[in-house]
């Protein structure tokens, strides 16, 4: 009768194991970080468009801001936008791109809208919550860019 021993000469340490999924982690992430670059220009152009949708909002609060932040002066605001689509545009400063610019009550309800209608394209879209300075009130105003 032959005995067979069993030995742990040739077993695995547990240091083999670390290194081992340390090398799998760190070609998983290398990988990742890759696809992630060579994705990342097909989306430029939605970036560039939410970048201009920020400025005009930017542009909106910055002129009519009375107070603090976010705090508008509505009356106003909705004056400017009541202008002519091409005066509008030309005093955002946006005269390469179209716009719709809307204000809502916190219920969704629209109160105004400025600009054309929206395209089913690609366009820049940004939302910001505002308060009027001449009441309680808060509203939405949401601005969509588009080429």
């Amino acid at each position: 009768m032959i005995k067979k021993v069993v030995s742990d000469e040739y077993g695995q340490a547990g240091l083999d194991y670390i290194l081992g999924i340390t090398i799998f982690l760190g070609a998983m992430i290398t990988i990742f970080y890759i696809m992630t670059n060579i994705i990342s220009p097909i989306s430029a152009e939605s970036n560039e468009l939410d970048y201009v949708a920020i400025s005009v909002s930017e542009y909106l609060l910055a002129n009519f801001s009375e107070g603090g932040l976010n705090v508008v002066n509505v009356t106003n605001l909705s004056n400017f936008l009541s202008k002519n689509y091409s005066d509008v545009k030309e005093s955002l400063g946006i005269e390469r791109y179209e716009f719709n610019i809307t204000l809502k009550d916190l219920f969704g309800n629209t109160l105004l809208v400025s600009g054309k209608e929206l395209p089913q394209s690609d366009t820049g879209y940004v939302k910001r919550l505002i308060s009027d300075s001449r009441s309680p009130n808060r509203y939405f105003i949401e601005v969509v860019v588009w080429k």
